[in-house]
């Protein structure tokens, strides 16, 4: 059953996570994923815009695109793995970009920027952010992702530069001459070609440091961070080691596994998998600071879930075995310290003394899990 959302519960969650008056924010967001809103997008626009006010700026991309459109059989074999049909600048209907920005588009107040690639803005120094998204990294803003994940951040192609991707990854994501003739370029766009899940790294590495809050706004999972760290993350990554990023050698990619799908072997350190979603099997376990996963090796813990469904964890060391499927990230927030003689008892999980506490406190974890019972 799809929960009922006011606009209330979004400000409070919004606050919640950080923002406020005056903030500038880059926002992309699922109006489903959020639930049954009272009033619908014009809801979730109200409440973005009384949180920051007009000292602040909200910022939504408004590529003239549609929705993903359906791919028949003969697509899917060609590889295709997604389609969209370019739209005219001035139309009015349903576009990619969602209910929520389609509704901040049309708004009094809202300046559209130019080009293809263009950005609305509302608030403070609209018609400059409204030019794209430097300005947001210039005056240290945020992003906010509603329902969505990074991959829907538009300004992470900041990191990309004027020539974009290099050419290796390029020549692997680009159609071929048959399919760019039945879809010609200037009337779609055509997502081509495997590579590794660069902006999950990114994503999965930024969660690594701290950098990303996380909150559930009615029944969807938000995440907020400032754009410039993130974004140099990426940068970086892009500046060291782009085909890696990519998974790309000269030759193209190197033919792995779809750990998605293919159950891993249980490894004996997680940091194999960061930034990868893998299906693994295991016993479900909960503790006090939620769900679990137990196999051959470390443990494994399912984010943003309290305790696994009734049935599943058995008491004690005892559970039923469960397939999960997730991205891999990790965290530095176990609760340990180190009991020292004579000190009051504290709770957490004591360590002894030269214990590297930053080390100690990692755990590593599986974001947006699906599971099912084996047993």
């Amino acid at each position: 059953m799809r929960m009922k959302v006011t606009r209330e519960d979004i400000e409070s969650g919004l606050r919640q996570m950080g923002l406020g008056q005056g903030d500038a924010v880059e926002v992309h967001s699922s109006l489903s994923r959020l639930g049954r809103v009272e009033g619908g997008a014009a809801t979730v626009v109200d409440a973005l815009m009384n949180v920051v006010g007009e000292k602040g700026t909200l910022l939504m991309s408004a590529y003239p695109v549609s929705p993903p459109l359906p791919l028949t059989e003969e697509d899917k074999g060609r590889g295709i793995r997604a389609k969209v049909r370019f739209l005219e600048k001035s139309s009015t209907e349903r576009t990619g970009m969602g209910a929520i920005a389609d509704e901040f588009r049309g708004r009094p107040g809202t300046v559209l920027g130019p080009g293809f690639h263009r950005v609305c803005a509302w608030g403070r120094d609209a018609q400059l952010h409204s030019g794209g998204y430097r300005h947001l990294l210039a005056v240290d803003g945020w992003v906010l992702l509603i329902g969505v994940d990074i991959h829907s951040c538009s300004s992470m192609h900041l990191a990309e530069g004027p020539d974009g991707l290099p050419e290796e990854i390029k020549r692997i994501t680009r159609p071929p001459e048959d399919i760019r003739r039945d879809y010609p370029e200037d009337a779609w766009y055509i997502q081509y070609g495997e590579t590794e899940d660069a902006w999950g790294k990114v994503q999965a590495e930024a969660e690594r440091r701290g950098l990303i809050r996380r909150q559930r706004i009615g029944q969807a999972k938000c995440m907020l961070f400032k754009a410039r760290p993130v974004v140099e993350i990426y940068r970086e990554a892009l500046r060291h080691d782009p085909l890696g990023l990519f998974g790309v050698t000269d030759q193209g990619t190197e033919p792995q596994p779809d750990l998605s799908t293919e159950v891993v072997p249980w490894p004996a350190d997680w940091s194999a998998y960061l930034g990868q979603t893998i299906t693994v099997e295991g016993t479900a376990l909960n503790a006090k600071l939620g769900a679990l996963l137990r196999g051959p090796g470390p443990e494994i813990w399912i984010a943003d879930l309290d305790g696994w469904p009734e049935g599943y964890y058995l008491g004690g060391d005892s559970g039923r075995r469960v397939r999960v499927r997730g991205t891999v990230f990790e965290r530095h927030d176990l609760p340990v310290f180190v009991q020292r003689k004579g000190e009051p008892q504290r709770t957490g999980m004591p360590v002894p003394e030269g214990t590297d506490l930053q080390a100690a406190r990692q755990r590593y974890l599986l974001q947006d899990a699906e599971w099912e019972l084996l047993e």
